[in-house]
């Protein structure tokens, strides 16, 4: 996969601002962007969605433009063929999990209906909840499932309209350590099956280590034996006052994954180095930052 990152966008409010700006080339298979809450990870990867819309700069995916600024190209979020996996992972709590997954190969307004019968599954439907062990859950609603059986039904509902990347927000946050571990691993094998790019972001550094391979130590230093990296990942939020530049190059090894880390220096009620917050009360003059 073959991602060329360039943007820049500002968010204001009565008082105060954040300037995201993020610099990133990467032909991996698998990016991960780890940095502490309030970097502006979920904003970059909104932004290659096309859920929000850069103030500048361009995203290239495969050699297709996405969106640049200056020729006044930024295609819909249905034409860049991407799946988003949301961190609360948005399934939809009337519907099972067959009707969750074929949800997004209907068209209209109108939900998919529920076949009690196997024979009467769509066919890529059928494939995905099998591939994630779900066939046996097929007609159970989300509140009946674990965390895991949710994150899956939520992954194979990205998957089944067979997109070009995958995009994770926080895939693992909301479950607990134990889970946590055995859906790294899964997350792993299911890519290396696929082979479906992905771009996942997370604060939490143990996530970086799922895709296994090489990564940038702490100062941007290569491991022993790695390549040379190729660049480095900038990002840059509450200009001037917070910026994040804490090179992690990534290295051209087979099967390796690009690890780009935000880092933040301390600002009042925002992000500190340690990815805490401080515990003052938010009010409407806030910008909210995920």
């Amino acid at each position: 996969m073959k991602l060329d990152l360039d943007i820049r966008k500002t968010l204001t409010s009565a008082t105060r601002t954040f300037t995201l700006s993020v610099q990133l080339q990467s032909a991996h298979e698998r990016i991960v962007i780890v940095g502490p809450s309030g970097s502006g990870k979920s904003l970059t990867l909104q932004a290659i969605a096309g859920l929000i819309t850069p103030d500048a700069g361009h995203i290239r995916l495969e050699g297709d433009t996405l969106y640049d600024a200056s020729s006044q190209v930024c295609l819909p979020p249905q034409a860049r063929r991407l799946a988003y996996v949301f961190q609360d992972y948005a399934l939809f709590p009337h519907l099972t999990v067959y009707q969750n997954v074929a949800f997004s190969l209907s068209h209209g307004w109108r939900n998919p209906p529920c076949h009690p019968e196997r024979s009467q599954w769509h066919p890529a439907v059928a494939r995905w909840l099998d591939a994630f062990g779900l066939a046996s859950l097929a007609s159970q609603y989300p509140a009946d499932l674990s965390g895991g059986q949710r994150q899956r039904t939520a992954l194979a509902r990205a998957l089944v309209t067979e997109p070009r990347a995958l995009l994770l927000d926080e895939p693992f946050s909301a479950l607990d350590p134990h889970l946590r571990t055995t859906m790294r691993q899964e997350l792993l094998a299911l890519q290396q099956r696929l082979r479906v790019p992905l771009i996942l972001i997370t604060h939490d550094p143990e996530d970086a280590e799922v895709p296994g391979a090489a990564r940038g130590a702490d100062g941007g230093r290569p491991p022993a034996g790695a390549d040379l990296p190729v660049r480095p990942f900038s990002l840059s939020p509450l200009a001037p006052k917070l910026r994040g530049l804490s090179p992690c190059p990534s290295f051209q090894r087979p099967g390796a994954t690009h690890v780009a880390r935000a880092a933040a220096k301390a600002c009042p009620g925002l992000a500190h180095p340690t990815g805490t917050r401080d515990h003052r009360p938010m009010d409407s003059r806030d910008v909210a930052l995920r």
